[in-house]
């Protein structure tokens, strides 16, 4: 369908025509109420009668709305007038790459590339662009990549006519995802948002039309027809990258057959690209453009470090660059590795494959194996992966109607189903294997540890092995490792004798107020390694650390401390035995990456990385032979907002890769809120305006970190500076300018901030006791009592003081300044979570806001607590994720941090150096 310039769909005005092709017209259209220019995207007329299409697409069509950076063109809304359906996306002027690199005329030209383009069809056989203009808007594309993948979306058809370049030099990435929101092969039931989502293109299709994908840009298994998944992005990235330096593309054909034979077939031909091409950006084409997808690189995000590290230091490890094959990166120094000698060109088959099989990111190390991946199956979502001793079946948690139940997999076959039925004892949290393999062990939770269960390995009634206990660790002699609350409210780590029932502690405590002790037994059953603190530890020292545990002595040796583990230790940290037995494996936060990192058990020697994923997994283990199971979890922070009765919460802010510290939201008078963001794998405190970007809340390098409150109107109070030197800091709202540091506060042990209603008194907890101390002058912490988190009632003289306890979360009321404490009673079968009150969570009129949790869901929700009477209720909201940290604002609705949870299954298979 066709529409003449003034034709109205709905608001917007029809100005002129911008392209066509399989993915419906594009138009310039006036925005008649926010007075831009716009594109219009109308769809194809075969969507007009297929409302299951429209469905999914208006589903797809939320998710790429989502894409929130300025490297990506922005999708506004769905517009539908008179029986139109069509697209509001953000009208970007300015010439398309293709343009630029010399492939069309007209630059400068607004033309909204979408479907096929002339440019699609022959290149100038020369370099059109300079080198370092060629890498600067690459990583600007690496850096749209990244941010959608972490969204779970894939663009699929990423090529120079879908990416433009402002007048201002910005580069804007189009048509993000629309392939797959479009794609008529894909099921109508496929899940509109998985960050591992792999839809299957047809090789047909993509011969008749454009939206699956264009030629000479698809990646291999994308030709062949085969499920995609970042990595064809990746690919198609190597390919852009390489036509900007060498003017021509990297695989071409006199049709499009013998263009996806190229791309199947033949290897790209690295002798093309300039002399003055880097040999760091040489390195990355060749891990671009490896046909195996397995061999590839793994996440664009690694692509963007090395062209961030080839931008700071362009002469680093430069030498004589050959123009005939891609040279190996320089090894670091003493890692005991050494340089592959460089084959002559004839040989650049044989190197190339080379590469393809023995390249680990940025380094040639002989003897050194890849790492494989490949997605498991399962429900929507599962986590937590234990794999039996003969290797044959995968244990894992699945989500079953809102509730982690224990379910199995066979590895063969993929075919998996759930074991516990079981809806009144709380969500599964850890699970293992007995040591003959016939029963899995696992451990309920409702708002504290519920008991450790065990379950036949093919289903039945689950049965009671140990009360008030959690984390389940099988030793070969029947024992188990446990977690249970000490008289101290300390997660402390326990031997259990089930036979027997003897029950040994440990000296060994948990940071972890939630879900998982971070604790494995060796296989040989002698040591154990946990990361957390001794019961000894010196108090100048607040950090948990990596430490194997003698099981028959006590005596403990302390690993990696070369490594700051604790910015990956917030709620979850995985880790596993090696199956060796001679290594630990942690996951070490590195920038917006994950690095799976290997710790000789004996000490000796450095931790060593093995590879790296973009998501962040909450459970690890590991086969006999060698094999590595792991999640990948997508949770992202959500500030929202809801009345008291509930409802559907507005979004105010969210945070991609943000950290799981429980602040306490608020809107600041101006409409922001606060977030904390994990940036270069370091904390940083932000404030955003409502669908508006993060900016930094404080002008210094100095880290800025919660747990974190408002402070009367205009101030925060937060942590500042590095791990085991962090103070307890107050800055303005206004202009981020530090007002003070409190030098007598003990700040790196701070787990939870709260402020009096006047800003006169700063409430904090450290080591499970609750401290006041005066923001107006340096004074002396006073210590008000036990407690893990408290906040302040309007009426100045009483905090409402949360314990958590081995029967669950209780609740007192406190004077200020001394006096009884008063337990305040829960009349109801809901429970209160066991995450931090939010500082701003009692009304005046004496309600109470609470994280709860239900015996039959695994998220948490939203509770009202009526502090006389104790009723406690649940407000009804559709949102799926965990709810916590609520608090009230001034005009009666509530605010509280939201996170939404998706998790699946992956395998991680090492590979000799040879590929064999």
């Amino acid at each position: 369908m066709s529409l003449a310039p003034d034709t109205k769909l709905g608001p917007y005005q029809i100005l002129a025509p911008l392209g066509a092709g399989g993915m419906g017209e594009v138009y310039r259209a006036r925005d008649t109420k926010l007075g831009r220019d716009v594109a219009l995207k109308v769809l194809p007329d075969a969507f007009a009668g297929d409302a299951q299409r429209m469905a999914r697409f208006e589903r797809e069509a939320q998710v790429l709305a989502s894409l929130n950076h300025p490297n990506i063109a922005a999708i506004y809304g769905l517009e539908e007038s008179s029986g139109v359906r069509a697209l509001v996306m953000e009208l970007v002027e300015g010439e398309t790459l293709a343009e630029r690199i010399g492939l069309g005329a007209g630059a400068g030209t607004p033309v909204f590339a979408v479907g096929a383009s002339p440019s699609d069809k022959g290149v100038p056989v020369k370099p059109s662009l300079q080198v370092d203009e060629a890498i600067n808007i690459a990583q600007q594309i690496a850096e749209a990549l990244e941010a959608a993948h972490e969204k779970g979306v894939i663009h699929r058809d990423l090529k120079p006519a879908n990416i433009k370049i402002t007048p201002h030099g910005t580069v804007k990435v189009l048509d993000f995802g629309l392939a797959k929101a479009l794609d008529p092969q894909d099921s109508i039931s496929s899940p509109a948002y998985s960050p591992n989502f792999s839809p299957t293109l047809s090789l047909a299709a993509t011969q008749a039309g454009v939206i699956l994908g264009t030629a000479a840009y698809m990646s291999p298994e994308q030709a062949k027809g085969k499920s995609v998944d970042r990595r064809a992005d990746i690919w198609a990235f190597g390919c852009v990258l390489y036509e900007m330096l060498a003017g021509q593309k990297p695989f071409e054909g006199e049709s499009v057959s013998d263009t996806l034979a190229a791309v199947i077939k033949d290897a790209p031909k690295f002798d093309s690209l300039p002399p003055t091409t880097p040999r760091a950006i040489r390195t990355l084409l060749s891990r671009c453009l490896v046909k195996d997808p397995r061999h590839r690189l793994q996440a664009i995000g690694e692509a963007r470090i090395a062209i961030e590290e080839y931008v700071a230091n362009p002469n680093a490890g430069e030498a004589v660059v050959p123009t005939a094959s891609p040279a190996p990166a320089e090894p670091q120094p003493n890692t005991g590795s050494r340089i592959l000698p460089l084959f002559v060109a004839a040989g650049l088959a044989l190197v190339f494959g080379l590469a393809a099989g023995w390249w680990i990111w940025g380094r040639w190390i002989v003897g050194t194996p890849i790492w494989s991946g490949e997605r498991l199956g399962g429900p929507t979502s599962a986590m937590g992966p234990r794999i039996s001793a003969d290797g044959h079946t995968l244990a894992f948690q699945a989500m079953v109607d809102g509730l982690t139940q224990v379910a199995v997999m066979d590895t063969e076959s993929g075919d998996w189903t759930v074991l516990t039925k079981n809806r009144s004892r709380g969500y599964v949290t850890e699970l293992n294997w007995s040591p003959d393999g016939s029963q899995i062990y696992f451990d309920r939770e409702y708002s504290s540890p519920g008991g450790i269960y065990a379950v036949s390995r093919f289903g039945g009634d689950e049965r009671l092995v140990l009360e008030n206990a959690m984390g389940p660790e099988v030793l070969p002699d029947g024992s188990m490792l446990v977690t249970l609350i000490n008289k101290e409210r300390n997660f402390q780590l326990n031997r259990y004798w089930p036979e027997s029932g003897r029950l040994e502690p440990l000296n060994a405590v948990f940071n972890s107020i939630d879900l998982c002790p971070p604790a494995r037994a060796f296989r040989d059953g002698k040591e154990a390694v946990f990361f957390g603190k001794t019961l000894d530890q010196d108090k100048a020292d607040p950090l948990a650390h990596l430490y194997a545990i003698d099981l028959a002595s006590g005596k403990m040796r302390r690993l990696a401390p070369e490594l700051n583990l604790n910015y990956a230790s917030i709620t979850f940290f995985p880790m596993a035995v090696a199956g060796n037995d001679q290594s630990v494996l942690v996951d070490l936060l590195d920038g917006d990456l994950n690095r799976i990192v290997s710790v000789p058990r004996n000490g000796a020697g450095p931790a060593k990385t093995l590879f790296s994923v973009t998501q962040p997994p909450w459970f690890m283990d590991v086969g006999k032979d060698g094999a590595l199971y792991l999640d990948q979890t997508n949770r992202g922070l959500e500030v929202i907002r809801f009345p008291v009765q509930g409802g559907t919460p507005d979004v105010l802010a969210s945070q991609e890769g943000s950290s799981t510290v429980q602040n306490s939201p608020f809107q600041t008078a101006d409409g922001r809120v606060l977030l904390e963001a994990m940036i270069a794998g370091r904390p940083r405190l932000q404030l955003a305006k409502p669908g508006g970007d993060a900016v930094s809340f404080i002008s210094t390098k100095e880290e800025s970190s919660g747990p974190s409150c408002r402070l009367g109107e205009d101030k925060i109070a937060f942590l500042l500076g590095a791990l085991g030197k962090r103070v307890l800091a107050v800055a303005s709202i206004a202009d981020g300018r530090i007002i003070r540091r409190f030098k007598n506060v003990p700040a790196s042990d701070i787990t939870h901030l709260a402020a009096s209603r006047d800003g006169a008194t700063l409430y904090y907890v450290a080591d499970s006791t609750v401290w006041a101390v005066p923001t107006t002058d340096d004074g002396q912490p006073r210590r008000i009592g036990p407690g893990d988190a408290a906040a302040a009632d309007p009426n100045g003289k009483d905090l409402i003081v949360q314990l958590r306890e081995k029967d669950g979360v209780r609740l007192l009321r406190v004077p200020v300044l001394g006096g009884p404490e008063d337990p305040i009673p829960i009349q109801s079968p809901l429970r209160i979570s066991p995450t931090n009150l939010g500082s701003e969570s009692i009304g005046k009129d004496g309600r109470l806001l609470l994280s709860i949790t239900t015996a039959d869901g695994w998220f948490y929700g939203a509770g009202i607590l009526a502090l006389r009477g104790g009723k406690l209720e649940r407000i009804p909201l559709n949102f799926t994720g965990d709810i916590i940290s609520l608090g009230w604002q001034s005009d009666g609705r509530i605010i509280a941090d939201g996170w939404p949870t998706v998790s699946k299954l992956w395998k991680f298979t090492p590979e000799s150096p040879d590929g064999k």
